[in-house]
């Protein structure tokens, strides 16, 4: 059985999500940071997304 839970996102964040979702075809087990310039934005959203998982 699954629970989910409501996280906040800011508008910019929600790209990145989906970027990083897409890449870990959609896995929250296989979701990395992405590369280049946006490595540090999407750790930190990464972060927030995996304590609230």
């Amino acid at each position: 059985m699954s629970s989910t839970k409501h996280v906040d996102f800011r508008i910019c964040d929600i790209w990145i999500i989906q970027s990083m979702l897409k890449r870990a075809n959609y896995l929250t087990a296989n979701l990395r940071p992405l590369q280049g310039p946006l490595f540090c934005r999407s750790s930190e959203v990464l972060g927030r997304f995996l304590r609230a998982a």
